[in-house]
């Protein structure tokens, strides 16, 4: 393809989706160094995950629709990865070369490695020397605001050892108006199996302390296990994208559901336990594969066994007395 020197991409909704594209901004800055890539992010997360990524020019949410419209005959190609009627119907006006790229779910790839194979092949670009990895850019002020969280829940961040729970997922969260078994999913390990584990990492070690994460619709959630494990630290819906990226550096380990938190984690190099149950780990789960990133996979993700996460937390960091 000849030289191309400005770009609009169109990215996907959900959280997790956008952060298995951000390699591709990465890759064409590979390839056409002297490119200006500029974005459009559907929604406020999709936002926030791209935000401060020095891969792009411009960044613009969807709802300033009539801005990004303004801009239709600036660009000499337009990447549509959105999976979004209503945003290949927008790419459609620009007056530029399109590739259009929807996610084939026939393939048993993970999702984030058949895009980028799909673009290297598209560019013909070998990827035998690209890294592999999400792109996510928490800023001084995200880690400032962790620390003082921190700090405000007596935190001893280099005498404990911080773990933390993401107990949600997308689909449970989606059912917090059911008056019935509204903490069960089957994409969500049990919440008795949380506080199970809990109970028996600090009679192991009395130094460990959990930290939630999750979103606002799995407040109660949270509520209910530290009922239970009183001296866990509560921090569902306080921090944002970026400060739980900046969050998770000060962590041991992280477990985790599928859910788009499990991928921000990928961002970093921390020790993971992935829990899988409905879902396909490899299409969705940890990217890109490693030692410290762990899938426990049942088809009933209820019959993973405290103990199975235990001792995969033994083998895996030190938590000895």
């Amino acid at each position: 393809m000849r030289s191309i020197n400005n770009v609009i991409i169109a990215m996907p909704e959900r959280l997790g989706d956008t952060l298995f594209r951000t390699s591709l901004l990465r890759l064409l800055k590979i390839i056409f160094p002297h490119v200006n890539i500029d974005v459009i992010a559907l929604t406020n997360l999709s936002f926030e995950v791209l935000n401060h990524n020095p891969y792009i020019r411009k960044l613009f949410l969807q709802s300033r629709i009539e801005q990004i419209k303004d801009l239709k005959n600036n660009y000499d190609l337009a990447i549509d990865i959105s999976d979004s009627e209503s945003m290949a119907n927008l790419i459609k006006e620009f007056s530029a070369k399109h590739i259009n790229y929807i996610d084939d779910h026939n393939l048993n790839m993970h999702s984030a490695e058949k895009s980028l194979q799909f673009f290297a092949k598209f560019f013909q670009y070998d990827l035998t020397n690209f890294t592999r990895q999400y792109d996510i850019y928490p800023q001084q002020e995200n880690f400032t605001h962790v620390e003082k969280v921190l700090s405000l829940k007596n935190i001893d961040v280099k005498n404990e050892i911080l773990i933390g729970f993401h107990m949600g997922c997308h689909g449970l969260a989606k059912k917090r108006t059911r008056l019935w078994n509204k903490f069960s999913h089957p994409k969500a390990w049990p919440l008795k199996n949380f506080i199970g584990l809990t109970k028996k990492l600090q009679e192991y070690n009395s130094s460990i302390r959990i930290i939630l994460t999750g979103t606002e619709e799995e407040t109660k959630l949270g509520a209910m296990f530290c009922k239970k494990s009183p001296r866990s630290i509560n921090l569902i819906n306080q921090t944002s994208v970026l400060d739980l990226a900046a969050l998770i550096s000060y962590l041991q380990l992280f477990i985790t559901n599928d859910t788009g938190t499990m991928h921000i984690a990928c961002a970093s190099n921390i020790n993971m336990i992935a829990l899988f149950g409905k879902s396909n780990p490899v299409a969705t789960g940890p990217y890109p594969p490693s030692p410290s990133r762990v899938i426990l996979f049942k088809p009933v993700i209820a019959d993973i066994t405290i103990d199975e996460v235990f001792q995969v937390i033994c083998r895996h960091i030190n938590i000895r007395r």
